[in-house]
């Protein structure tokens, strides 16, 4: 019995469990739950009143009226699993497999059983450290050629890191690169305020690049405004490269120290 017990208190000590939900996150997911959890005692009320009332018929029959109940609760544990997995995997930009949680979870599962689960695949106790992670390892794959990087006084330059299609209008971002420019937006904003989901100044400097822009607009300095104390701004160009001003030296170099070299 004391080995047991030894051997439980370990596997608790090994186990990585996610505390740190803001009150939306838990807003969001006790909502969820209360729907789920509707849909159970439905579920429950209507097979218990089938196995009072039973009946079979050649058109109809208690077994079948069973099945058809059951795989609606199956379908709702399903989309209860897999709601809360995109909203994290939206809110914090990592990848959560929601498959893997539905076949492993039976019908009595709740949001902190998926939550324990989640951070079982992640290895990891909170969102942000695990979104982090994933963010260097997919920027270091896009800066995996060093030669392209250049820092120069407070201006880090990316050749080819973009790509600009050109449309009557004007120029606009390709919509294969977007997930370049995000990754970059994302360790920029986490560089600045210590979260990597983006920030919305970005958001919106993101989204006017996809709208075609004469070469004047698209390809002018942008400046910011909220981030100016650490970013000043960018410039994009045709072919793909990217100037990154930052307010000093001492941040340019500490950006490309920390997060182009991760």
């Amino acid at each position: 019995m004391a080995l047991l017990s030894l051997v439980d208190r370990f596997e608790e000590l090994e186990v990585e469990r996610i505390t740190n939900l803001s009150s939306s996150e838990k807003e969001f997911c006790l909502n969820l739950q209360t729907e789920y959890d509707q849909l159970k005692t439905f579920h429950q009320n209507y097979i218990l009143f089938l196995n009072q009332n039973a009946i079979d018929t050649d058109l109809i029959s208690t077994e079948r009226l069973k099945h058809g109940m059951t795989a609606t609760l199956e379908q709702g544990k399903y989309r209860f699993i897999k709601k809360i997995a995109d909203y994290f995997s939206q809110q914090y930009n990592i990848f959560i497999d929601y498959e893997n949680l539905n076949e492993t979870l039976d019908f009595n599962v709740t949001y902190d059983m998926i939550i324990e689960r989640v951070g079982l695949q992640l290895g990891s106790t909170s969102f942000e450290e695990t979104a982090e992670n994933e963010m260097r390892q997919r920027l270091n794959r896009h800066l995996l050629r060093k030669q392209y990087l250049e820092i120069k006084g407070n201006r880090i330059s990316i050749q080819h890191y973009l790509m600009f299609h050109e449309y009557e209008e004007g120029y606009a971002l390709f919509r294969n690169g977007g997930d370049r420019l995000n990754d970059l937006f994302s360790a920029l904003t986490h560089f600045k305020t210590g979260v990597t989901k983006v920030h919305q100044e970005l958001e919106g400097l993101s989204s006017s690049l996809y709208s075609p822009s004469p070469a004047e607009e698209q390809f002018k300095r942008f400046e910011l405004v909220e981030l100016k104390d650490c970013i000043e701004g960018f410039r994009f160009y045709k072919n793909g490269r990217i100037d990154i001003y930052f307010a000093n030296e001492q941040l340019a170099e500490d950006f490309y120290r920390d997060y182009c070299h991760a």
